[in-house]
């Protein structure tokens, strides 16, 4: 659905191996046709620009008590989590999902429930 889209709206799409391979596809592809290659997530640029999601939540919800972000790559979490942190008050937490497939590593002590840690502990 995301590939028809972008072709409806113009896009080129070059769909080139696992990520690495499409990285490295990107990168020469950015070289040859002179292009400037913009991270999906581990650009400056693009984490500010994900923070205004972060100062939105925060003036439409003003002393909320906590966020749940959904976890790709990091880059939308890091820049909600930047702006939120910059209100006042912040947020007491701010909390990160990753859906779509299993678990990186198994937790160390299944619940059946969400858990909270202490910071630093």
């Amino acid at each position: 659905a995301k590939v028809a889209a972008s072709r409806g709206y113009g896009a080129e799409i070059i769909l080139h191996g696992d990520a690495s391979a499409a990285f490295r596809k990107a990168f020469e592809l950015a070289d040859e046709r002179g292009l400037r290659f913009v991270h999906p997530f581990d650009d400056e640029e693009v984490v500010a620009g994900h923070a205004s999601c972060g100062l939105e939540i925060a003036e439409e919800l003003p002393g909320l008590g906590s966020v749940v972000v959904p976890v790709g790559g990091g880059g939308l979490i890091s820049g909600i989590a930047v702006a939120m942190a910059a209100t006042r008050p912040p947020p007491r937490h701010r909390m990160g999902g990753r859906s779509g497939g299993p678990a990186r590593r198994p937790a160390r002590r299944p619940c059946g429930r969400p858990r909270w840690r202490r910071r630093g502990g």
